[in-house]
């Protein structure tokens, strides 16, 4: 990073982008190691360079600033600083929209990353609503990605239909979640057909998930038969 701060520093226009990358870098390592405080300082540091440069050069650098935002957003809510995380999420969110309208089988999967992580800020902040719509609308789009290409998406669409019944489930709407966790089983059970290594934890996650909501619904035998 010394090496690209002098090298930025007598040549902005060239280095500027390879600095933001090692920052970038620097601060995954970071929040790898819990440095979390390392990390946001990079990660901060990172997106104002990212965000001068989209000044110039929107095409090459809008998305890394989108990137940046959602690593900075996710920091934040590791720490707990939900407020300034939504903010982030939300910005990063309207790139994404706007970058995936021009350019939807590249940015589209961004979009629904950036939902599904906006989807916790609200869950967390007790915006039950907003957390299903956000949900909803990233499942909506995991679905059209999967439905045109199932090797790369089904994982992520079964992520989001977990995640759904998981609220569904909290809400008290037991019907529907146990439709979502069904769909999301006979998914991930079909890819740890290919890959168990890869694979098999995630059906695990969701036969306990769906046990959990059997019990809360008293329905003890069938909790007891997937657990």
């Amino acid at each position: 990073m010394v090496i690209y701060r002098t090298l930025a520093k007598n040549n902005s226009s060239k280095y500027q982008s390879g600095l933001a990358i090692t920052l970038v870098n620097s601060a995954n390592v970071y929040h790898d190691i819990q440095q979390l405080a390392e990390s946001q300082t990079a990660y901060e540091e990172a997106l104002l360079i990212y965000r001068r440069l989209a000044k110039v050069n929107s095409v090459d650098y809008l998305p890394n600033v989108a990137v940046a935002l959602n690593n900075l957003a996710s920091l934040y809510r590791d720490t707990q600083r939900l407020k300034e995380s939504e903010v982030a999420y939300r910005e990063a969110l309207a790139i994404r929209r706007r970058l995936a309208v021009a350019n939807p089988a590249l940015y589209q999967p961004d979009v629904a990353t950036t939902l599904n992580d906006l989807s916790t800020v609200y869950w967390e902040t007790q915006r039950l609503s907003e957390a299903e719509e956000a949900a909803r609308e990233a499942l909506r789009v995991r679905r059209e990605l999967a439905k045109n290409n199932p090797a790369a998406y089904d994982q992520y669409l079964a992520a989001s239909l977990n995640k759904l019944a998981m609220f569904y489930g909290e809400t008290g709407r037991l019907r529907e979640a146990e439709a979502a966790y069904e769909e999301a089983l006979l998914i991930r059970r079909s890819l740890a057909k290919t890959n168990a290594t890869a694979y098999q934890p995630g059906v695990a996650t969701t036969l306990n998930d769906l046990s959990t909501l059997y019990r809360k619904g008293q329905r003890l035998h069938e909790a007891n038969t997937v657990g």
